[in-house]
């Protein structure tokens, strides 16, 4: 409670939420972040269908302790149904990384959460833009695409049919 709008303090049930802090744009733009994500949520069927069982998560890469970067697919029912994400846990950028996919086709970008709207740097993809995987096999999947990884970011990629 309180936690989509950056709430410094812990929530209590004597008391209400700090919605004036809704009157400052960095928690205004945390609130459209989270707003995002359920959206994302309740409206792509690769992050819930499957959600209770490992039929539905794949990893892609846990490996890069390195380069602190993550990466793993969520599948839904439908074999199509598809979605990359690709964690960056580091402040420093990671431009041109290389992520393994196990589809050749397109990619469309529906989630950085380092965009300027959601209060971070806008460094990386922006939301809508399309990536075509290459025939080039990466972290034993089949296909590959380069993508600059945002600082402290989440990127997620829906498969286009």
């Amino acid at each position: 409670m309180g936690c989509e709008i950056g709430q410094w303090r812990e929530w209590d049930a004597a008391t209400s939420l700090d919605w004036n802090l809704l009157d400052y744009e960095p928690h205004q733009k945390l609130k459209k972040l989270v707003a995002k994500l359920n959206n994302l949520y309740t409206s792509e069927s690769a992050l819930y269908d499957i959600e209770s069982s490992w039929e539905g998560f794949d990893w892609i890469d846990f490996h890069d302790a390195e380069s602190s970067v993550v990466c793993f697919l969520r599948k839904g029912r439908d074999p199509k149904e598809i979605i990359v994400c690709a964690l960056n846990l580091t402040p420093t950028p990671r431009p041109g990384y290389r992520i393994g996919l196990p589809e050749a086709g397109h990619w469309k970008m529906i989630l950085n959460t380092d965009a300027s709207v959601y209060g971070g740097s806008d460094a990386g993809p922006k939301e809508g833009c399309v990536y075509d995987a290459h025939h080039l096999p990466w972290h034993g999947k089949g296909f590959s695409i380069q993508l600059d990884l945002p600082p402290l970011g989440v990127l997620m990629l829906k498969f286009q049919r």
